[in-house]
């Protein structure tokens, strides 16, 4: 039987909003395996992109492609075991990035920017975080859980643990405001406002908090002088109400550490922030003491184990662990001067000539030194976004679509 070309398009873009669906779901196993990271925005993407044989992707956006295949190079000349769970995890992390890049151009492309599917999915995970309060395990047979509720952490709503989920947010965050080129409806104005509350009162995340409060002293300098006032007037009253609600929370035992201890004490003596700062440096400077060469996927380790003598037992709580805990440094560290350059590729190719722009992706970048997977789908979404816009100056924004 012959497939018509609305059934065609119908069920294209049923493959379509299922492989966002599960994009925006990246911790949710359906009971099916206990991992954090699933697999099912990578296999949707596939099919997604498959089915876009009739689209001509631009040259540029074609180059996307080779990220996998550029991890396949490193995976065979610079890893020094080829066929184990350590590198298989790394290819599909790689090809987790650049196809569900891809995929999203591609429906952007075709069929504008899913508001309503992102909505409902935003609104799910912070009723999922209420629920949390009063029902702790009201979706652990479909999320792993770990770290919930504990020493005065949040919630973790659908994602693996608090801060994923003030990540989780956060992307949500900052998806609608490129997504609507900074000039977001009253609609979407709420669920920003409603993000920054969730991820300050139910996720109880700092370090995405110290995100926005980066995010917030960028965009004080673009803004109006009403919009300045109003900005540090929310400021002042968010700060002052959790202050009075978030008693015994580890945002309060932050700020507090920071003011007795100073900035350099507080990194040695926490050893969260001392294992996360470390997997920055250490990426970072280790694919300078490999010579920019590949490091591979099995090397991680050793370079820690050097490094922490380097520096004398000031990072003295490494989470050994081939997983790097930053997106960037993973790429850098791995990849080594092929890293660098793709990820000069995706600065330049997010540019559309303007400031801001340049601001926005630049502030990006230092987001993504933090312990973000290189799997998860919002920052592919994100990329997405930004670089499709360069290819749509006709009109303020994408267009809204179901």
């Amino acid at each position: 039987m012959r497939i018509t070309k609305p059934e065609f398009i119908n069920f294209h873009y049923l493959i379509g909003v299922l492989f966002i669906f599960f994009a925006l779901l990246p911790y949710v196993n359906f009971g099916l395996n206990s991992r954090d990271s699933q697999p099912w925005a990578f296999l949707f993407a596939t099919i997604f992109i498959l089915y876009n044989y009739r689209y001509k992707l631009d040259m540029t956006n074609f180059a996307y492609f080779l990220i996998p295949i550029i991890a396949s190079f490193v995976w065979f000349f610079f890893s020094s075991v080829v066929l184990d769970f350590i590198s298989i995890r790394a290819m599909i992390n790689y090809a987790t990035f650049s196809f569900c890049l891809i995929g999203f151009i591609y429906f952007l492309n075709e069929y504008g920017f899913p508001w309503k599917l992102f909505m409902v999915v935003n609104f799910l995970y912070i009723v999922v975080a209420i629920l949390q309060f009063y029902y702790p395990d009201i979706v652990s047979s479909i999320v792993t859980q770990r770290g919930t509720r504990e020493s005065g952490r949040g919630v973790q709503s659908l994602a693996a643990e608090p801060t994923a989920f003030g990540l989780v947010l956060f992307f949500f965050t900052f998806i609608y405001l490129a997504a609507s080129n900074f000039k977001p409806s009253r609609v979407i104005s709420y669920f920003i406002g409603l993000n920054i509350f969730s991820i300050i009162f139910l996720a109880g995340s700092s370090t995405v908090i110290l995100y926005l409060l980066v995010a917030a002293f960028i965009s004080f300098f673009w803004l109006n002088f009403r919009l300045k006032l109003i900005l540090l007037i929310s400021i002042f009253i968010i700060a002052f109400i959790a202050y009075q609600y978030l008693e015994g929370s580890r945002i309060l035992f932050i700020v507090n550490n920071l003011i007795e201890r100073g900035l350099s004490q507080y990194i040695f003596f926490d050893e969260s922030v001392n294992d996360r700062l470390a997997h920055v440096i250490f990426s970072i400077q280790g694919s300078f003491m490999n010579n920019l060469l590949p490091g591979g996927f099995n090397s991680f380790i050793e370079t820690q184990l050097f490094l922490m003598k380097e520096y004398e037992g000031f990072f003295y709580y490494p989470n050994f662990t081939y997983s790097i805990l930053s997106f960037f440094g993973t790429f850098v560290y791995e990849l080594g001067f092929l890293g660098y350059m793709i990820f000069i590729y995706l600065f330049f190719h997010s540019q559309d000539g303007t400031l801001v722009r340049f601001t926005t992706v630049g502030y990006l970048f230092v987001v993504l030194n933090s312990g973000i997977p290189v799997s998860f789908p919002f920052v592919a979404i994100l990329f997405g976004i930004l670089i499709q816009f360069n290819y749509s100056k006709s009109h303020n924004s994408i267009s809204l679509s179901g």
